[in-house]
């Protein structure tokens, strides 16, 4: 991977309709579009699927029957980045528990 496509990936985690459409899926299993609309413009929510399906973190799903049926679903590397994104959290949320307790802080003399 080189460093622009690194970047690009790091760019598309970091936004916050990123984790919230990541964080829907993991708890819900499932979601439609119209799920997603809640979260970011139609914009950028098409540029995110798109982004998500191009790095397989994503399934688009849809079934032609009497009625279209179509849904989104997290691969197993979806749910295994949503979830290194989760420890991430964790672990800076206990970084900033540490600091105001005071637990390993260097004091400079």
């Amino acid at each position: 991977m080189t460093e622009k496509e690194e970047e690009e990936c790091i760019k598309i985690l970091h936004s916050k309709p990123s984790w919230k459409m990541l964080k829907y899926l993991f708890q819900n299993g499932t979601a439609r579009y119209k799920d997603f609309t809640l979260f970011a413009s139609t914009y950028t929510l098409n540029k995110r699927l798109k982004e998500f399906l191009k790095y397989n973190l994503i399934q688009h799903r849809f079934v032609k029957a009497d009625t279209r049926k179509e849904w989104y679903e997290l691969t197993d590397k979806g749910r295994e980045i949503f979830l290194l994104l989760r420890k991430t959290i964790a672990i800076m949320e206990e970084k900033e528990e540490d600091e105001i307790t005071g637990k390993n802080v260097i004091s400079e003399k």
